[in-house]
């Protein structure tokens, strides 16, 4: 995800972190209903929620020891009816969502390429010594997409 580009084919672009703040300007395509823009931190050591508040973004701390508190940010979106929640993330966040149980499904792309040991995985998790302790899914449907394979997972 990139800094937000005002400029994108005049459309509007509903994805991204904004970093860089310091040199966005107002980006009217925040405001477009029924979309909202929110931001959720641990804390405001960058000094950004400011500048964020006044792009007209709803800024909200959550902080459990320095990092986004997961199960109450899943809360406050639950308590505003926002019921499928997409998350792409690296596998830091991912794995930190996993571990807290707050993941239902998986949606994973296989794409047929090899990219080598040293690859980033999909989650950071402790290695598991015995299988007693392993994630069990279900794949509930599976797609071509082009030359990758779309699987959807329940998780047990």
């Amino acid at each position: 995800w990139n800094l937000i580009n005002n400029n994108i084919n005049n459309e509007a672009n509903q994805a991204g972190i904004l970093e860089g703040i310091e040199n966005i300007k107002t980006p009217t395509r925040l405001f477009f209903i029924p979309y909202s823009s929110q931001y959720f931190n641990a804390n405001d050591k960058q000094k950004k929620l400011a500048q964020l508040e006044a792009l007209g973004i709803e800024c909200i701390q959550l902080d459990d020891r320095g990092k986004v508190d997961l199960a109450a940010l899943i809360k406050i979106l639950a308590e505003r009816e926002m019921n499928e929640v997409w998350i792409e993330a690296g596998e830091g966040l991912n794995g930190a969502f996993l571990k807290a149980n707050l993941i239902d499904e998986l949606m994973i792309y296989y794409a047929p390429v090899i990219l080598g040991s040293e690859a980033k995985g999909m989650f950071t998790l402790p290695a598991y010594e015995n299988l007693e302790n392993k994630i069990t899914t279900t794949l509930i449907d599976h797609r071509w997409v082009g030359q990758d394979l779309r699987m959807r997972f329940k998780l047990k």
